[in-house]
């Protein structure tokens, strides 16, 4: 009778979390900095220092800003993979293109395209091009669900390219340069 009364009790509380927890679950998809210009910085400031800073780094930031704001997907079900809810969220809310604008107080982005803008012409929109596909394949191209993060999700391949266009946009338009 003891353990009747517990479990009683015990349940509103499940309850609670069972109602929160797809809330908990979409709030981890995006950070409130989302472009977390700070921590960009500070990983980079030795190599603004040292001048080890390439124009090829622009693909590694914007793969670093879409693993911080896209969630991998690594299975199924809605809280392991990036679903076509959190795109339309993604969307909705403008994320795309608030990351690639916040980049523009990044001193590592800013010398990042200073580099892009001292490539030849022709290598520039070469590698601009290259950015702006920048995504994981998904997982019909790779033909399997991939458990490791290294497919994703149609919904977040389409994220994955709208974060890209947006940041090398935002860089273009640094650079005076129109898109392509």
């Amino acid at each position: 009778m003891r353990y009747q009364s517990v479990s009683i009790a015990v349940r509103p509380c499940f309850l609670a979390l069972i109602l929160a927890c797809p809330l908990l679950i979409g709030c981890a998809i995006y950070s409130d900095d989302p472009a977390n210009v700070e921590d960009l910085d500070s990983g980079c400031s030795a190599r603004i220092r040292e001048g080890t800073l390439e124009a090829e780094d622009l693909i590694r930031i914007i793969r670093r800003m879409q693993k911080q704001n896209i969630r991998e997907s690594t299975g199924e079900y809605d809280f392991e993979c990036f679903t076509d809810r959190d795109y339309a969220r993604f969307i909705q809310s403008g994320k795309p293109l608030q990351i690639a604008r916040n980049l523009k107080h990044s001193q590592c982005f800013l010398a990042v395209v200073e580099k892009v803008k001292a490539l030849p012409e022709g290598e520039r929109k070469q590698l601009l091009q290259s950015a702006r596909e920048v995504c994981h394949p998904t997982w019909t191209e790779l033909g399997r669900i991939t458990k490791d993060g290294s497919g994703q999700t149609w919904a977040g391949q389409k994220a994955e390219l709208l974060l890209a266009g947006a940041i090398v946009d935002v860089a273009q338009g640094l650079l005076g340069v129109s898109s392509p």
